[in-house]
Formats: structure tokens, sequence, C-alpha cells
């Protein structure tokens, strides 16, 4: 099976992911762009195995919807957020510095992975170790990432 190439920079120590870790999942993620995120929350838990929190972040989160997701990764030793948008902007400039913010407050003290299908402003103001450039917005593409990311090889 011939799975997209990944562009991956930073730490790539941080992978495969040890199934020891405490992982939390976080989806940026416009509602037309929200399949995706749920099919890697699904293939993400069946390869790693492991006990993983899921949590979605929209342009319309609640301070209060925030502060419950934050309460979610006390626990964490690694966030990995998904940047997926058919869109090229958040939204607003506005908007892309609130969501901007909240990622870095999760990842205060915790190993950070960030993939997206975008290299653009928005993601290189996102704290991260270790970046996943996706090729295009696809189920192959994120295939491509788990692949990666639990280290598991595809015949």
């Amino acid at each position: 099976m011939n799975l997209p190439e990944i562009n991956i920079s930073g730490n790539i120590n941080l992978i495969p992911i040890d199934t020891e870790k405490q992982v939390a999942v976080f989806s940026i993620a416009l509602e037309e762009d929200l399949q995706l995120s749920v099919d890697f929350f699904n293939f993400f838990a069946q390869a790693l195995q492991n006990d993983c929190d899921f949590g979605f972040i929209n342009d319309e989160i609640s301070d209060d919807d925030v502060n419950s997701l934050f309460g979610g990764t006390i626990d964490a030793d690694l966030v990995v957020f998904l940047l997926f948008l058919s869109k090229k902007r958040l939204i607003t400039p506005e908007r892309d510095e609130s969501l901007i913010s909240i990622v870095n407050r999760f990842s205060t003290g915790k190993e950070v992975i960030l993939i997206s299908n975008l290299d653009n402003e928005t993601t290189l103001n996102m704290k991260n170790d270790l970046f996943f450039k996706l090729p295009e917005l696809s189920q192959a593409s994120i295939a491509s990432a788990i692949v990666k990311l639990s280290g598991r090889i595809i015949d």
C-alpha cells in the first residue's frame, strides 16, 4: 500500500509514540472538516491501543468548554493537535489568535505534536515539538500520519 509522504519536522524522537504515555488529542476544525478528525481519532486509538482522550475545538468554543477540556489534559504526557482545515484561514485573524492561545495553554509543560494540512502563520504560531505537514486532507494522509505516529508497518 502506497501512502502519501508526510513532511515531518522537529523532535523525531517523539515517534513512535510510547503506548505507556497518556495522550490527549484535540481537533481544531470547521464543521465541514470534522469527519476526518473523527476518522483520525478512531484509527489512532486502534493503532496505539492505549487510552487516549479526544476533544474538539472549533470557532464557537466557549470559555467553559475550554476550561473543561483543559482539565482533561492535566495528566497527559503528550498532546496531539489536529488542524484540519479545507479553508486557508480560520475565520478571522482574531479567531486565529484565540485558537492559538488555547493550543498554547493546553501545551504548557507537555510534549506537543501538531498535524495539519496547512503551513501558514497560524501553524507557525502554535507551540509544537513535532510538526506533521499533510499533503492533503484525505483518509490516506491521516493513515500515513498514524503509521508514522504509531511505528506500525504497512505491507
